[in-house]
């Protein structure tokens, strides 16, 4: 089996850009329009954010952002990783960067949005210590959504 190499990129380049489009139509399949608060590749690439790809080799197979918002908080957003390649460890190997990354730049806490439906990533959120909280940042209360906080 082929290593996983995790790297910063731009979120509009063709790869990233695949691999958000996919995350999109997944999301798509699950929830109601309203209930998506998926961002797009070039809200992904702003001042504050941080985006990270996941290969095996020379192919993109999962994607994760940090989005920073009020001083010394950021929100984990368009967590990704090919239905192909599920199963590898990716999704960890994600979050563990994205938490290595938050604590090098001095980020104190780590929130998140996700489906209900998405039991898998729930999970592995829980087990990383994430704890449920109300929603935050201008999300509102969703039948759908989940949202998790933890401090690192």
């Amino acid at each position: 089996m082929q290593s996983i190499a995790i790297a910063r990129e731009s979120p509009t380049n063709p790869a990233p850009r695949e691999l958000i489009a996919e995350l999109d139509c997944y999301l798509a399949q699950l929830y109601p329009p309203e209930s998506n608060h998926n961002l797009n590749p070039e809200a992904l690439e702003g001042d504050g954010s941080y985006f990270f790809v996941a290969r095996r080799g020379d192919r993109a197979v999962g994607c994760a952002a940090l989005v920073s918002g009020k001083l010394g908080v950021a929100e984990i957003k368009s967590v990704w990783v090919r239905q192909s390649d599920r199963g590898l460890g990716i999704a960890t190997q994600l979050l563990n960067v994205l938490i290595q990354f938050a604590k090098d730049s001095h980020l104190h806490t780590l929130q998140l949005e996700t489906g209900r439906k998405q039991v898998a990533s729930i999970k592995l959120y829980e087990k990383f210590g994430f704890y449920a909280i109300a929603p935050f940042n201008g999300y509102s209360a969703d039948p759908f959504s989940c949202f998790y906080e933890k401090m690192i």
